[in-house]
């Protein structure tokens, strides 16, 4: 399978000029660089284009970004993992169900309290909530994740765009640069217990990417829910992604339940 690189490079290669073999490469590389950066910072960056010879360093990429205070996906889940999981009682989930996936902070805050739970205020440290019915036998509705820290990010991600089928030719296609989610909230892909999995059938993303709601199918009293921190991977770097475990709990019941 041709890389991304080897793919543009063949629909390009007619109009190529031709260059000297011992300057030609087929890998995508990877530079590190040798700098520490400090967690929550503003930083700028410049590549430039170093002639071998003489001759002006021209500036070819500019790009600002501000890092997080933990290094990697890793560090961010080891932090809310370990976080305490209350519980919480609904008296109505239809205004939870009527959530859009992307709700505004006015949208969560009424569906909260149309559900009889009060404001939710941004928390100091991670936080994990069961949600469960107001039944006889209360059934689990959903679970929602927050943090301090933006549990779903986005920032401009490579993808593989193609042309429209009235274009000149609708089998080419090209890389661009476009805004797309890095970071995110979801059910585990492959649970640790598959025959007890519990369904989610929706995940809300609430404003600024501080909280996560995962809302739950019918019926998943008992069964055991696994939520992963996601990051995207990069096709053209090569990078798979990673999926890291943050959430881990069996709805077994609710603890205001009486036991006879």
């Amino acid at each position: 399978m041709l890389t991304p690189w080897d793919r543009a490079v063949g629909e390009l290669v007619d109009a190529l000029e031709c260059i000297g073999a011992g300057h030609v490469t087929r890998d995508v590389e990877e530079i590190v660089l040798a700098y520490e950066l400090e967690p929550l910072t503003d930083y700028l960056l410049d590549i430039h284009a170093v002639p071998t010879g003489s001759g002006p360093r021209k500036r070819v990429h500019r790009a600002n970004f501000t890092t997080s205070r933990f290094d990697d996906p890793d560090h961010l889940a080891s932090w809310i993992a370990p976080a305490p999981i209350d519980h919480r009682v609904v008296r109505d989930a239809a205004p939870l169900a009527g959530l859009p996936d992307r709700p505004t902070g006015r949208e969560w805050d009424d569906a909260v309290q149309l559900a009889g739970l009060p404001v939710p205020q941004t928390p100091s440290a991670p936080a994990v909530e069961v949600w469960w019915s107001a039944d006889a036998v209360p059934q689990p509705v959903a679970v929602v994740v927050e943090c301090s820290e933006q549990l779903v990010r986005e920032r401009v991600m490579p993808v593989q765009l193609s042309s429209p089928p009235d274009g000149v030719d609708p089998s080419h296609a090209w890389w661009a640069a476009r805004p797309a989610t890095w970071l995110d909230v979801r059910p585990a892909a492959t649970p640790p217990d598959p025959e007890a999995a519990a369904s989610a059938w929706r995940v809300v993303r609430g404003p600024g990417g501080t909280r996560a709601m995962v809302l739950l199918a019918a019926g998943q009293r008992g069964r055991r829910l696994t939520l992963e921190l996601v990051q995207a991977p990069d096709p053209l770097a090569a990078d798979p992604g990673r999926a890291v475990t943050i959430v881990d709990v069996t709805l077994t019941g609710a603890p205001w339940e009486v036991e006879f």
